[in-house]
């Protein structure tokens, strides 16, 4: 029914609702209808309203209400601005300040430039108290000018309390008129220190007034230089770079700057030749070191002889006087370009350059640089350092050997040539014959030492894909299944009455010949060994599948098979995982699925909804001619997809309980699990630590035998009346100098003649006699003598 608010309006309320209303038990609702009464706020402007806001803002909280007219206000600066007529209550109320944004030009009161500003700038600059300029554009220091009136950018002169000017923003040079700052204005003046024209600083200057200026000086004598004088701290006066004469003590003039007459000086400077009295040769030094030469590093007989000879005696190191001398005169002296020689307590000469020639007599353990042929403990001859050689003797150092040695290669015997002092296994890189130790018609030439020799031949193996499409093996059987299922009940098992056996053969057939197809086009080491294994399957037979009696495609392949017919092998972990699963009663499809290339998808869920992995993972299928795929799911199955040609046979049929399942699985424990994956034909291991070289032609390698044989007998001389004898033996090892047996006559000629080197005029058994006292003179084993004198 239809009632009538107190507003007149009319709404439509259930009868109970109403009555319940007129008795005061529920409240009228709202009404959110047109008011026909406008409202009227205290400023007077006409607002249309619902019938609830008139009761709210003219009853319960008129302060809520906010008039949006827009009206024009006029603050006090006399500018107007347009705003709502809340806003202008709130700042005749004073709850809000008002700011006009109207801008003004005015003319600065303390410099006088014109600027524009806002309208409460503007009223603040009018009420500024202060002094102005004098002159527009002209600030004077130390004159006050008041507050700071605005910020005024334009540029002025700041005239200094010195009269010096500078140029300023306008706001800056005020600032800085308060406060007398320092003027760095240079000025021309004479010098405190000296009298000379100098430029200073006038805030320098300023700091200086009373003190006397010396008179102008153009010449000083050493002994007479006056003392610097002191100034005031901070005052920074400047060096003077007029050049004036100095006479040293010592008689010579120089021309140098003022400023460095009262510095402390080293001396006289003007260079000098005088006698080193390290190398005697002549040197040229700064005169101021000439007291310093007068030093006695060696005794006088010494130093003349290196005058004379330019040799340092061998007793005269062991009794160098070495003094202090200043670094100075070490630098000096170090700049002779020339070497003396030196005889050291090894009893070799050495060259030593005169710059070296300081710190060479300062170290007591002089090395000797000479390269000598040493004995390394590995029996290889090695020139190196004299010093070295000695540290090496006497256990204190450790010297690398870079010779070569002979060793055999790890796997064909072949002699190789690897570096002295190798520890591990050598290889060479020549190919050889490898002959299959199975059939010996398989021969590859191969590098077998550097690669390792076959585990497996790939000849044998295509032989046993031949024989497999060749010959038909037996296939498995209700018998080889009974061996697996004699722990259940036979009549649970179905037995098939005709498996199609010819049909399996076939398939598997095909399938084996698209194996040769792919493994023929590979390359010969990149083959995998050939497996043709029959795997015992089963598939759960469910719904309208369940009398199936056959792994046919056109029920099992589907799209999310991946195109394949998804089996799961008969293992004990398979009839476990189905025997979780709690079904009282399940049906299984028995058989055998033969495979010969099985691909290992190492995911736990197949790719079926994704479509790119999907297309990827059947493309790899397809190049590389994988036959079938393993893989285990989620829930633990072995899965085994087999694809076309589907080569799969069913055997039985079987239905199980779940005691069944797990006696089965029980029963099969001892079955060993069968390795799909594919083996890669394979090589031997190489030795963990391996290197490669080339084989070395013993026979013909003569320079590096000769040059050891050579510096051997050099070093057997060492210390005896034939010391640096160089003993010519490159004779020709191909023509049998080193072979065994009897010397050829043209190899005996030669010899010969390289033997006449005792003079042709000495007595009977002079050589013999010479090699017996070398021998006696030696404190060590002379094999190479010894085989001399038995020549």
């Amino acid at each position: 029914m239809n009632s009538t608010l107190s507003c007149g309006h009319t709404i439509s309320l259930p009868c109970w609702k109403e009555a319940k209303m007129m008795a005061g038990e529920l409240s009228w609702p709202d009404c959110n209808k047109r008011s026909p009464s406008p409202y009227f706020p205290k400023c007077g402007h006409q607002h249309a309203v619902t019938c609830s806001e008139l009761v709210q803002f003219t009853t319960e909280n008129p302060s809520i209400f906010k008039c949006t007219q827009e009206i024009d206000y006029h603050p006090a600066c006399g500018h107007s601005a347009q705003m709502k007529c809340w806003q202008q209550e709130n700042i005749l109320s004073g709850s809000r300040s008002y700011v006009c944004s109207e801008s003004q030009n005015v003319i600065l009161p303390r410099c006088g430039h014109a600027h524009t500003v806002s309208c409460r700038d503007s009223q603040q600059i009018a009420n500024w108290i202060g002094t102005s300029c004098v002159e527009m554009g002209r600030v004077i220091e130390g004159v006050s000018y008041g507050p700071h009136d605005c910020a005024c950018k334009e540029p002025v002169t700041l005239v200094r309390i010195c009269k010096h000017e500078i140029h300023l923003p306008c706001s800056q040079a005020f600032a800085q008129s308060n406060s007398l700052g320092a003027c760095h204005e240079l000025v021309a003046t004479r010098s405190p220190r000296c009298g000379h024209t100098c430029h200073m600083r006038c805030v320098d200057m300023q700091g200086l007034e009373g003190i006397d200026i010396p008179i102008v000086t153009t010449e000083y004598h050493e002994e007479h230089i006056p003392a610097p004088k002191a100034f005031p701290i901070g005052i920074v006066v400047p060096r003077c770079t007029e050049t004036i004469r100095l006479i040293r003590k010592c008689g010579h003039v120089e021309e140098v700057e003022c400023s460095e007459i009262r510095n402390p000086r080293v001396g006289c400077t003007i260079p000098i030749r005088v006698q080193s009295l390290l190398c005697a040769h002549q040197v040229t030094l700064p005169c101021r070191l000439k007291a310093e030469i007068d030093t006695d590093i060696w005794s006088k007989d010494t130093f003349d002889i290196i005058s004379k000879t330019g040799t340092i005696p061998k007793d005269a190191l062991s009794m160098v006087n070495m003094v202090a001398l200043s670094k100075d005169l070490q630098a000096e002296l170090g700049g002779c370009p020339h070497s003396l020689s030196a005889t050291l307590d090894c009893g070799h000469n050495q060259s030593i350059k005169c710059s070296h020639l300081f710190p060479f007599l300062s170290n007591p353990n002089k090395r000797c640089d000479t390269l000598v042929n040493t004995k390394l403990r590995c029996d290889h001859l090695a020139q190196i350092e004299c010093f070295r050689s000695t540290l090496y003797k006497d256990g204190k150092a450790d010297i690398p050997c870079n010779g070569m040695t002979i060793q055999a290669c790890w796997n064909c015997e072949t002699m190789l040539q690897v570096g002295c002092g190798f520890e591990g296994d050598v290889g060479c890189e020549m190919p050889s014959l490898w002959t299959c130790p199975v059939n010996k018609t398989h021969s590859y030439t191969i590098n077998q030492c550097s690669e390792g020799p076959p585990i497996n031949c790939p000849g044998c193996s295509l032989d046993s894909i031949n024989a497999a499409i060749e010959t038909c093996h037996p296939v498995p059987g209700r018998e080889q299944l009974s061996l697996k299922l004699n722990c259940v009940e036979s009549k649970g098992i179905e037995w098939l009455a005709s498996p199609d056996i010819d049909k399996f053969i076939q398939q598997e057939k095909e399938m084996i010949e698209r194996h040769k197809g792919h493994t023929e086009s590979l390359h010969l080491w990149d083959r995998s060994v050939f497996q043709n294994q029959r795997v015992p399957c089963f598939l759960v037979l469910k719904g309208e599948n369940v009398s199936t009696n056959s792994f046919d495609p056109k029920i099992f392949v589907k799209p999310s098979t991946l195109s394949g017919i998804i089996t799961k092998e008969l293992t004990p972990n398979n009839l476990m995982a189905l025997a979780r699963e709690g079904s009282k009663n399940i049906t299984l499809l028995l058989g055998y699925a033969s495979v010969c290339r099985t691909f290992a998808f190492d995911k736990k869920k197949l790719p079926t909804k994704n479509r790119k992995a999907k297309q990827h993972l059947l493309r790899t299928m397809q190049d590389d001619m994988y036959d079938s795929m393993v893989y285990v799911n989620t829930s633990g199955y072995h899965h085994l997809i087999i694809w076309e040609p589907f080569p799969l046979i069913a055997i039985c049929r079987i239905t199980l309980s779940n005691a069944d399942l797990q006696r089965m699985s029980h029963n099969l424990q001892g079955d060993s699990t069968y390795n799909l994956k594919p083996i890669r034909i394979a090589r031997t291991s190489l030795p963990d630590k391996l290197i490669l070289s080339e084989p070395r032609n013993i026979e013909c390698d003569e320079d590096s035998t000769t040059k050891e044989l050579m510096m051997d007998i050099a070093g057997g001389l060492d210390g005896t009346l034939l010391d640096g004898l160089a003993v010519d033996i490159t004779w020709s090892q191909s023509a049998g100098i080193m072979s065994k047996g009897r010397l050829n006559e043209r190899v005996e000629a030669d010899l010969e003649i390289k033997m006449q080197f005792i003079n042709q005029d000495a007595r009977p058994f002079a050589a013999i006699k010479l090699l017996q006292a070398l021998i006696r003179s030696k404190t060590v084993d002379t094999p190479l003598l010894n085989l001399l004198l038995a020549a």
